[in-house]
């Protein structure tokens, strides 16, 4: 829907005259219950203009949490449309104002559309009476609303025109700027694009489904040239790794941050992204949403600014005298933004907004709470918090509402919540609880369903910790407050378990899903939310399956699937065409150059995607893949013709060198030789790694010819599918196997291989045999240059090491990494573990250019 300014203030004062027929003005106040549209904007404006303060409801939130508001701000009624009816509270009191209903229809048709005058409000309007109500989390386990007058919002007005509007508008070359909406009406950070509205700008309202696509949204921002976007520093990176500030796009004009602190990384990238300008800012809802701001490109590094227009900041130690620069102290507010303090909570206002010693007497100021610096060039570091208030995501929380609704569960006795910081820098919620009885200790996993569950029904998505931790006792202090210090990192302990992935898609996932969530691995049936995740997070894992897996999944589907096994299904299984290419990507997206793994005999090679989350994220992967798989067994007579046909089809990726080859057991004879070849072609191959591959004029393979191997030969394809399925230990010592029963243990496993038909598993025992002729008819080249390789101690044969037989076919260095694994163990995780971080060290030593490719 498209409204013009004529549109949008005509429609804004109907329904302002209608609020105003049901007892709107100064001091009152009107809920807002509307999904993201334009009945939300004018409803907003309509509630100004009749005088009154609005209270918005974000509908992502559970009812019941969204009634307590409306309860407690008791609003003279709530605005509505009828989609949205089973996300809105009913609260006795509080008549709804259906925008939809015909009878509404009717009544604001017959209103005017002219200017409101002063003389049909209900009482003049000032300055301080309130513009909006907005509640956040508060520490006793009750939400607090904070009143906000319309005096704070004319001075950040007054304040961005001159210090952001302005040279904004003049970088973009004076015109008017097409403007995103991507924040919760809910949040106090979404005036910060009506401003620009007011200012006469165009505003664009993004849609639920778009704004958590990240990838979409880009492209939609790059569609219809969107100028200014305002981001949390956590949303603005998602943005910028799909494409947001890339050359030959439509760069923004303007980045504005706030919410949290940005890291140095998003900061530079985005002070050095020419045409396009940067400003932070920040400020608690109690201050008018902002109370400093910085030019990104006016500092080093990432900092929160100097105080906006008519605004004193301090910097205070805790007898509330000013600190020296450099000196951590706590930050006060006061001035033009500070807010009236908290609805109906005249003890927690008091203690929060206290007198101002430095101001006119009787004036005040806000203790936020924030740890903070002043700077040499007057400009303020944030460094963190003074107590348990925490930002996660941009969103304000009191751990202490969370540990509220823990304890009144039945199930626990004690509660404390804290924040984890993962290894990938994602903070998440964690809970520790102490069960109230030896029954709740018996089943750990049913209470922790249960106190999701409850948490869920009361508290917004965010607030909902990731884990659960049982405790027997919260360890305390000598004063015997919670040790928060003492409470133990959280241990994902399911992650990775269940059944191994049946196929290459669920592999690729369990890679993608534990390099998102931070973790080592994750198991096909591990709850994505369970392990941490969060909507921020499936956004960045939504686009990395679009990227590494090239189908076009939406976070809806993380939503309802978050498991591994249920992504999976929903996006559909590969086609046999796709699963089994030649070059299979694993990850196709990156600016340095591929990496190229070739297959063992299995002639399969997704094994290697354990390999991904060690590997620099700019780098391609390719698996090599036998085209026997396919039941198209390549016609050649040695591994030297059978690089023929796979250089062809890596030339349809990489036309030219240099080249990086891997390659384990039979793989890493074919990257040797085809290495080898490359070079006495003239052509330049700059990474060699060979995974416990040896030579094959080590092995006497005269034995393929004799009468006791034919007789044999099933036997040994039996043993070889089993031990490719992972069952080979399983089933050592049962004797002889047949192939019936073979496949019907690959069938019961519901693991590896469990999901190829017959035809596939037989495909894999012919191509093994195809390798193995292929081994014994060939000979070893010479590859003139260094070689990584890693090799598997347990079974390596007395007198054959690597060092031995390797430097009569290499004219370079032979790097060694020795694994206490055997020879069958070195593609499993916990091998891939040691070797993708050597890998990568490697392969970053010798190229950090640009892909080679097409």
């Amino acid at each position: 829907e498209r409204l013009s300014y004529a549109e949008l203030d005509e429609r804004a004062n109907r329904l302002a005259r209608a609020l105003i027929a049901r007892g709107a003005g100064p001091e009152r106040t009107v809920a807002l219950g509307l999904p993201r549209s334009a009945d939300f904007v004018v409803a907003l404006f309509a509630v100004l203009k009749a005088g009154a303060a609005y209270l918005p409801l974000d509908l992502d939130h559970p009812v019941d949490r969204l009634a307590a508001m409306v309860e407690d701000a008791v609003p003279l009624c709530l605005v509505t449309v009828s989609s949205v009816a089973g996300r809105v509270p009913v609260v006795a009191g509080v008549p709804p104002l259906v925008l939809d209903d015909p009878a509404t229809v009717a009544e604001l048709a017959a209103l005017s559309g002219g200017p409101v005058a002063e003389e049909e409000l209900s009482a003049p309007r000032d300055g301080r009476h309130p513009a909006y109500l907005i509640y956040t989390s508060g520490s006793t386990g009750r939400p607090k609303g904070v009143v906000v007058p319309g005096s704070g919002l004319v001075n950040m007005l007054l304040n961005h025109r001159e210090r952001i509007f302005e040279p904004a508008v003049k970088l973009a070359g004076g015109r008017r700027m097409r403007v995103a909406h991507t924040v919760s009406f809910a949040f106090d950070m979404s005036w910060e694009e009506f401003f620009w509205l007011v200012d006469g700008h165009e505003v664009h309202v993004i849609g639920e489904e778009l704004r958590l696509d990240p990838a979409a949204l880009t492209a939609h921002y790059d569609r219809v040239g969107i100028d200014v976007v305002n981001v949390t520093p956590s949303y603005g990176q998602q943005l910028v790794d799909a494409g947001l500030l890339d050359e030959g796009r439509h760069r923004p004009a303007l980045v504005l941050l706030g919410g949290e602190a940005v890291p140095d990384s998003l900061w530079s990238l985005i002070a050095g992204t020419e045409g396009t300008m940067g400003y932070n800012l920040y400020g608690p809802t109690e201050y008018t949403i902002n109370a400093l701001g910085a030019d990104v490109g006016g500092s080093a590094t990432s900092c929160v600014g100097r105080p906006i227009h008519n605004t004193r900041a301090y910097v205070l130690d805790g007898a509330l005298r000013p600190v020296p620069r450099g000196v951590p102290g706590e930050l006060y507010l006061a001035g033009a933004g500070l807010a009236r303090g908290y609805f109906a909570r005249p003890a927690l206002t008091a203690e929060r907004f206290v007198a101002d010693p430095f101001g006119e007497p009787g004036t005040l100021m806000y203790r936020t709470g924030d740890l903070v610096r002043w700077r040499e060039d007057d400009g303020i570091d944030y460094l963190g918090r003074a107590d348990h208030q925490v930002k996660i995501r941009g969103f304000r929380i009191e751990l202490g509402e969370i540990e509220s609704a823990l304890a009144a569960a039945p199930e626990v006795a004690a509660a404390a919540v804290a924040v984890h910081t993962g290894a990938n820098g994602v903070k998440r919620l964690v809970a520790y609880t102490v069960p109230a009885s030896e029954t709740d200790r018996t089943d750990p996993e049913a209470v922790t369903a249960a106190l999701r569950a409850r948490l869920a029904a009361t508290l917004p998505e965010f607030m909902v910790p990731s884990a659960f931790v049982e405790l027997p006792a919260l360890p305390l202090t000598v004063n015997g407050k919670v040790d928060r210090v003492a409470l133990p990192a959280p241990v994902f302990a399911d992650a990775g378990g269940g059944r191994p992935p049946k196929d290459a898609r669920e592999e690729l996932l369990c890679g993608i899903f534990a390099d998102v969530l931070g973790l080592e691995r994750v198991g096909v049936e591990d709850n994505f939310f369970e392990l941490g995740g969060h909507s921020l997070l499936a956004m960045r894992l939504v686009g990395r399956i679009r990227d590494e897996l090239g189908v076009p999944v939406q976070v809806g589907t993380v939503m309802s699937a978050p498991t591994v096994a249920d992504v999976a299904a929903r996006i559909g299984s590969d086609s046999r065409r796709d699963a089994l290419r030649v070059v299979l990507p694993l990850r196709e997206r990156g600016g340095k150059a591929p990496l190229f793994c070739f297959h063992p005999a299995s002639g399969f090679g997704w094994q290697y995607t354990g390999l991904l989350r060690h590997l620099d994220a700019d780098r391609p992967v390719y698996a090599v893949q036998s085209p026997g798989l396919a039941g198209e067994l390549p016609d050649a007579a040695d591994v030297a013709e059978l690089c023929e046909r796979y250089l062809t089809e890596l030339r349809a990726v990489q036309p030219e060198g240099p080249y990086h080859f891997a390659g384990y057991s039979f793989g890493g004879t074919v990257a040797h030789t085809l290495a080898a070849m490359l070079q006495e072609r003239g052509e330049e191959v700059a990474f060699l790694a060979l995974l416990d591959a040896y030579p094959p004029e080590r092995d006497d393979w005269s034995y393929l010819e004799t009468p006791e191997w034919r007789e044999r030969l099933e036997q040994e394809e039996n043993g070889f599918l089993l031990s490719v399925a992972g069952l080979g230990a399983e089933t050592a010592g049962r004797g002889d196997v047949s192939r019936e029963e073979a496949v019907a243990a690959i069938r019961d496993s519901q693991g590896l291989l469990a999901g190829f038909d017959d035809s596939l598993l037989h495909a894999i025992v012919e191509t093994n045999v195809h390798c193995v002729r292929l081994l014994s008819r060939s000979r070893t080249r010479h590859f003139r240059g260094d070689v990584l390789f890693f090799t598997a101690a347990r079974t390596t044969p007395d007198g054959e090491t690597p060092q031995l037989v390797w430097p009569a076919y290499v004219d370079g260095v032979l790097t060694e990494h020795v694994l206490d694994r055997g020879h069958d163990e070195l593609m499993a995780p916990e091998a891939l573990e040691e070797i993708g971080p050597l890998l990568d060290a490697a392969l970053r030593a010798v190229t950090d250019g640009p892909s080679p490719r097409r």
